[in-house]
């Protein structure tokens, strides 16, 4: 029914669900992503490899239709040296693969406590590809007050071969989910008397969440003479309103991306060695407004000042449209010391670039820097030590660095525009000792 259940059992993996539609699950490994307050920070996140995670590290999930899946891969520890911004770990979903012949359709639904879903999917295999679709509806009152929630994901998957190997994949996504409700957090006191019941504020509020989202991907594979050729591209749009009972946030994202990489098994003398080289780039542009948020209020509790009109959205207290651009490289090399030990080895750079234009006029006006850039340089280096045919000991070192969200970014001390200054990247270095084996 949720990440919850998906990943119960990764062990250093931790799902933390507050069951409230309008919050995404939070997801830490290791440590790793703890310190968000909601949704996913600090872990990258990607569907069939490609990232879901945007170019500030933030990870919305809502829109991620558990029904389409079939498996999950999960990187513990520092992956930066491979993914860059935000990977303190890495979880990859893996779309249903389709049939290996012929045709096959799938219908499902549950009914539990209140909240339903249905679900069908069909796929279809011929000579030169395969296409598959899957719809999901999700409706429902959560167990407490105020959560009411629907929401209707769609997924499109085409995969073919051309110009005689080069495999192609298409995906398109969409998410729409119209009504949300937040019931908001309770005192210890509120939910020893009553846990089923939302907080009063939240409810007078309309606190919710309402999101269109889509995503469109693009992925090619070829072998070149003996390199594997990969590149891929997508693009997204989000839609998010957002009523809180501090403000109502309204934020149109968009998002893009390309990735290319080049993989070589080869030779170092009469030792193997395996070179893997790759870029990535990511863009990602918010228009960000916020709202006094003049719902219930009335009579002398309405300022005139704030709350003008005779509407939920008072005055404008956050007006900017905000940019960012990460652009990483990185190499990769593992070779083979011994017929028992390998080493292997990965170095990225990255790139970070926020920038900002405070479209909101305020007197006297407020002076901001319109942009930051932050880097990183982010090394690994593994050993690998095989015992037996089913058994090996490893360690590894490597880093990770995560930068601030635009999100956080946007919070200024004294509640004015622009990009904080104050905020640094968070840095991580992971060292693991370990063994792992199977017996037959």
């Amino acid at each position: 029914a949720s990440l919850t259940e998906a990943l119960l059992f990764v062990p250093g993996v931790n799902v933390v669900n507050r069951f409230n539609p309008t919050q995404d699950p939070r997801l830490s490994i290791r440590g790793f992503g703890a310190r968000s307050a909601f949704g996913i920070r600090g872990v990258r996140v990607l569907r069939d490899g490609i990232p879901l995670t945007v170019a500030d590290g933030q990870t919305a999930v809502d829109f991620l239709d558990l029904e389409s899946l079939s498996a999950v891969e999960v990187f513990r520890g520092s992956a930066g040296a491979l993914y860059g911004n935000s990977a303190g770990g890495v979880v990859d979903f893996r779309s249903q693969s389709p049939p290996e012949s012929g045709g096959v359709a799938r219908v499902s639904a549950f009914y539990a406590g209140a909240i339903a879903r249905a679900s069908a999917s069909a796929a279809q295999r011929w000579s030169g590809g395969s296409l598959q679709g899957t719809l999901t509806r999700n409706a429902g009152d959560g167990p407490r007050d105020y959560s009411t929630f629907q929401s209707t994901n769609a997924l499109a998957d085409a995969r073919w071969t051309v110009f005689g190997g080069t495999g192609l994949q298409a995906q398109v996504s969409l998410y729409d989910a119209p009504d949300a409700e937040n019931p908001g957090a309770l005192t210890r006191t509120e939910l020893d008397a009553d846990r089923t019941t939302a907080d009063p504020t939240n409810v007078t509020k309309k606190a919710g969440k309402a999101v269109r989202q889509s995503i469109v991907a693009l992925q090619a594979t070829r072998d070149a003479g003996g390199i594997a050729l990969s590149a891929s591209a997508h693009a997204g749009w989000r839609d998010l309103a957002n009523p809180q009972a501090f403000a109502i946030i309204d934020l149109d994202r968009r998002t893009s991306g390309v990735s290319v990489r080049a993989q070589k098994a080869t030779h170092a003398g009469s030792r193997s060695l395996r070179l893997a080289l790759g870029a990535d780039l990511l863009n990602q542009v918010d228009d960000r407004l916020n709202f006094t948020n003049c719902v219930g209020l009335s009579g002398a509790s309405r300022p005139a000042a704030t709350c003008p009109m005779l509407d939920d959205r008072g005055s404008v207290t956050l007006d900017q449209l905000e940019r960012v651009v990460g652009l990483g490289a990185y190499a990769r090399a593992e070779l083979e010391v011994s017929e028992r030990v390998s080493v292997t080895g990965a170095l990225r750079s990255d790139q970070t670039r926020f920038a900002v234009l405070n479209r909101l006029v305020r007197v006297p006006a407020i002076v901001v820097a319109p942009t930051r850039t932050l880097a990183a340089v982010s090394p690994m280096v593994g050993v690998n030590w095989r015992l037996g045919l089913l058994s090996s000991a490893y360690a590894s070192v490597s880093t990770s660095f995560e930068t601030p969200t635009t999100t956080e970014l946007a919070n200024q001390p004294d509640g004015s525009g622009g990009l904080n200054r104050e905020l640094k990247p968070q840095r991580g270095t992971s060292y693991e000792v370990g063994f792992k084996g199977a017996r037959a």
